[in-house]
């Protein structure tokens, strides 16, 4: 007698929504779950019919974490692409987000599920598999990786479980309709700058274009000079920035995990590794000052305060393929951890640890602000001098690289409650007596 093999359609990828409040949404899988055999008698007895998202998260050790950190990123990349360096497996876990049991249908009398095919007899038992708000998108990074797995499992007539598995990408789509983001810094050791604010707007951010606004308040926009026939003004020659991505690997304990022995608290992660790597640099060249200085006559009327506005755009290279942003709110759905790896359905070990391993990838954006003390005449209000000043370095910014939802779908996919119909009827419906 032959064997039964279990398959599975699924689609590719799938997306998840939030918005700026913290609102997410998601839509179930749909597939099927695909059964074959040579003959129909070899389906008889198929129980316990289970259908489970699983989260893969994968690291490398502390030892491979060190040695990238010696090593630039590229170095690493072309080192790895040619010669393996006796790397170590990643340390693997799996946590079960949902799962289903499947309802077996009379597939021997139901033509509409069941169909005979060259490779023998095929029926397919459909599905819709809840998938929970807040989960963490398919990303990759240097430290480690998050996967997504649509894992299959059946027991045979004689005890033995088949299982199948498919890697599907999830998204999380940003859902349009929030405002700004703004992040202010202040520079208490510069005699120059008071603070910085930051300005990036999700509805027009992009995965190859970050439009932003740096906001410069300036501590004395005029200085004081020891001629009265000149006067000086602070302005801001230009910007420097990197991108840097930061990946954080933290273990959460839970239930009797805890205790008043070990010190361990359920709220609070306990980071285990972290690696940050600058991505790609830039620099944005101008001369911007405020409303006193003379070189900027032919700019628009602004009142007369000490902040300058500069607008730059930072240009994310094509070649470089930057990981999703996940944050601890994607591990609010409270997965099952895994320690049978048979659940996994493949001959990989996971390390099974005393609690729930979670990874998170954030971006930040360090920033030069470049300034000079320019000298003007006081009766023609010509440039007589020019002096650079300190720069205000290494200042960093929160920023946000997403994927963006379509157009218009914010209200329909957010909405809490149904809705309600215009009118209620005010006596049960008529039924026609049967014939």
């Amino acid at each position: 007698m032959g064997t039964v093999r279990l398959g599975l359609e699924i689609p590719s990828a799938h997306d998840t929504y939030y918005d700026h409040n913290g609102d997410s949404f998601s839509e179930p899988i749909s597939g099927s779950v695909r059964l074959t055999a040579q003959m129909e008698a070899e389906l008889h007895g198929l129980a316990d019919v289970q259908v489970s998202l699983v989260l893969v998260l994968s690291t490398t050790t502390q030892d491979e974490i060190q040695r990238k950190q010696q090593l630039s990123n590229r170095i690493y990349r072309l080192l790895s692409l040619n010669a393996p360096l006796n790397t170590v497996q990643p340390t693997q876990s799996a946590s079960n987000l949902e799962q289903l049991t499947l309802c077996l249908p009379t597939v021997l009398a139901d033509s509409r599920v069941g169909y005979s095919p060259k490779e023998g007899t095929v029926y397919k038992i459909p599905f819709f598999l809840p998938v929970p708000t807040n989960i963490p998108p398919t990303t990759a990074t240097e430290l480690g990786s998050t996967t997504l797995w649509i894992v299959a499992s059946a027991k045979t007539a004689g005890g033995d479980v088949i299982t199948t598995r498919q890697e599907i990408q999830v998204i999380r789509r940003i859902v349009p309709g929030g405002g700004p983001i703004q992040h202010t810094r202040t520079y208490q050791t510069s005699n120059v700058i008071n603070e910085v604010t930051l300005t990036q707007n999700p509805e027009t951010s992009t995965r190859s274009k970050l439009p932003l606004t740096a906001k410069i308040s300036l501590r004395r926009p005029s200085l004081p000079t020891n001629r009265s026939t000149e006067f000086k003004c602070v302005a801001v020659r230009g910007l420097q920035w990197r991108v840097e991505e930061t990946t954080r690997v933290f273990t959460r304990y839970k239930g009797s995990q805890i205790s008043p022995e070990n010190g361990l608290s359920e709220c609070e992660p306990i980071e285990e590794a972290s690696y940050t790597s600058e991505l790609f640099h830039g620099a944005e060249s101008g001369y911007w000052g405020t409303a006193d200085n003379p070189m900027m006559k032919n700019q628009p009327i602004r009142e007369k305060d000490s902040t300058i506005e500069i607008p730059f755009e930072i240009t994310i290279p094509r070649a470089l393929a930057l990981a999703a942003e996940v944050n601890l709110g994607c591990y609010e759905s409270n997965p099952r951890p895994i320690n049978d790896s048979t659940a996994y359905c493949q001959s990989q070990d996971l390390s099974s640890t005393s609690g729930e391993r979670i990874m998170t990838v954030e971006h930040r954006l360090r920033l030069d602000v470049i300034t000079s003390e320019d000298t003007f005449g006081a009766q023609d209000k010509n440039l007589v001098d020019r002096k650079l000043l300190g720069t205000a370095r290494d200042t960093s910014f929160p920023i946000f690289i997403v994927d963006k939802a379509p157009v218009g779908c914010g209200a329909v996919l957010l909405q809490a409650t149904p809705p309600c119909y215009a009118e209620l009827p005010a006596s049960p419906p008529r039924y026609r007596p049967g014939v």
